[in-house]
């Protein structure tokens, strides 16, 4: 057993160097990992705050674009309210679905449910353009 000491000593040291070899490795692997997952993280709050600030510019442009509509809209209301347009055929089939929704009278349409038709639609458009914005600047900026 005494003859073996050199062999053991030896056998011993290498398993020191390997375990303090692969524990450097470990730790070199654990702090880059840390370091990736902590550039993720601020990579996403930073990619977050552009999107807050993306929607609040979107939405802001698109409440002040209804509110223009609304305030056009309720100009040409007042302006207009007793004005009846004639309807020049009789409503038949699916046209006659259409006319009855547009408060049809019976010496025509009003042409204050015609503008409650176009500001409904106007308000459908700007909706639209303003998420067709908002993904445009999502899209440019990845």
């Amino acid at each position: 057993m005494i003859a073996y000491w050199k062999f053991l000593v030896g056998a011993f040291g290498g398993f020191v160097l390997t375990w303090s070899v692969h524990m450097m490795i470990m730790s070199y692997t654990e702090t880059k990992h840390e370091k990736a997952l902590a550039d993720q993280v601020k990579f996403d709050i930073e990619r977050c705050q552009e999107d807050k600030k993306i929607t609040e510019d979107i939405s802001h442009g698109l409440q002040n674009s209804l509110d223009a509509a609304n305030r056009k809209l309720n100009t040409l209301k007042l302006r207009d309210s007793r004005c009846v347009l004639p309807v020049t055929k009789p409503a038949t089939g699916h046209d006659a679905a259409a006319r009855k929704s547009l408060a049809a009278g019976q010496d025509g349409i009003s042409t204050e449910a015609l503008y409650d038709f176009a500001g409904d639609a106007e308000r459908y458009r700007l909706q639209l353009v303003s998420c067709q914005g908002f993904i445009k600047k999502v899209w440019k900026r990845t």
